[in-house]
């Protein structure tokens, strides 16, 4: 089928108005294309059969509305451990989703945005994955470079419905202590061991990750969120005007060193809360958005998220006009913490609802 085509089928016996032989089903397959993105909206129409009101009436048409591929990406500094004497590798996942019902294709880029003061690269950068796959032309390794960006999966992979495709990168690096400067995180390449993936194909998408490089340890934070239909008015599947999607995120201690100052960033929400305790048992204190202070009696935020901890946040959104309009609803936010050595580190997470009648 094509964009416009109609087709008919016939009962040329027509039908009778007692069961069983009252009803008769068609099953028209229907591969869509990537130019069919975000959804796939097919109406069916009856005539005939004596009745004088069909097709013009309401009753004599139903239109379905299928929403198709719909991709997430995640990039976090898993670590950076010593390798030798001044010596790091820095491990980043970046984690690519099809949370949609239908399948797609992408491709994974990487960019690399180290500080070149007392930073320098020191060997091949390996790429592994678990449920991708790896770019043939790198996959014995490749040579970084700042501000290169190299494609990391093969061009225009398929990517199953409810499938998750995870890669490894490992990036090796010698530093010099003596003119190591713009070891810290700003959010920008230049500064830290900052890294951006991209994703492009039917869907684009970005994410970044960042670690401060001392050494004394290193302090590493990833953020996870996902969205859900939490309060589907009509239960019918999809977002309408005022549905309620929830959003819940993980805010995970992925280094070396514990962190303080935990603070999560989602203007796209207004009722963002944190457990007050950790997953692992410990109090913890999450500032939120614009909030500058802890409470008078946690002057330092409770205790810090010591590393391999993790703490849940949650906020939720009720769904707009505009909203169902646009088809879709595209949501990020930025965590960040402060290590023992003073860097802070930062992750970012987009979630994107996209399943509208």
């Amino acid at each position: 089928a094509a964009l416009g085509q109609a087709v008919t089928c016939t009962i040329a016996s027509g039908l009778s108005n007692v069961a069983p032989n009252n009803t008769v089903a068609f099953v028209i397959p229907v591969t869509p294309t990537a130019a069919a993105q975000p959804s796939v909206t097919n109406t069916a129409t009856v005539s005939g059969g004596g009745d004088p009101g069909c097709p013009a009436a309401a009753r004599c048409a139903s239109t379905v509305i299928t929403p198709l591929f719909n991709l997430q990406l995640v990039k976090a500094v898993d670590s950076v451990d010593p390798s030798g004497p001044n010596s790091f590798v820095a491990r980043y996942t970046l984690t690519v989703t099809n949370s949609g019902n239908a399948a797609g294709a992408y491709t994974l880029n990487d960019t690399l945005g180290f500080t070149t003061q007392g930073v320098t690269f020191n060997g091949n950068a390996q790429v592994a994955t678990t449920g991708g796959s790896v770019n043939p032309a790198i996959a014995g390794g490749y040579t970084p470079a700042n501000g290169t960006t190299v494609q990391l999966s093969v061009a225009n992979l398929a990517i199953a419905p409810g499938a998750t495709h995870t890669y490894t990168l490992a990036v090796p690096i010698s530093v010099n202590s003596a003119t190591l400067g713009n070891g810290t995180c700003t959010g920008g390449p230049g500064n830290g061991l900052f890294n951006a993936a991209t994703v492009t194909g039917t869907i684009g998408l970005n994410s970044n990750a960042c670690a401060p490089i001392a050494i004394d340890g290193q302090p590493a934070i990833r953020l996870l969120k996902t969205v859900e239909l939490a309060v589907d008015v009509n239960m019918n599947g999809f977002g309408d005007v005022g549905d309620v999607l929830n959003y819940a995120l993980e805010i995970s201690n992925v280094g070396s060193q514990p962190l303080g100052t935990l603070r999560l960033v989602d203007r796209f929400v207004n009722d963002l809360v944190c457990d007050p305790m950790t997953v692992g048992g410990q109090p913890i204190t999450v500032l939120l958005n614009d909030q500058i202070f802890f409470g008078t009696f946690e002057p330092f935020g409770a205790s810090p998220l010591i590393p391999g901890d993790s703490v849940q946040c949650w906020a939720t959104h009720t769904l707009t006009a505009a909203d169902v309009a646009a088809r879709r609803v595209t949501n990020t936010a930025s965590a960040s913490g402060e290590g023992t050595s003073g860097g802070f580190v930062t992750s970012n997470s987009t979630a994107i609802y996209s399943a509208f009648p």
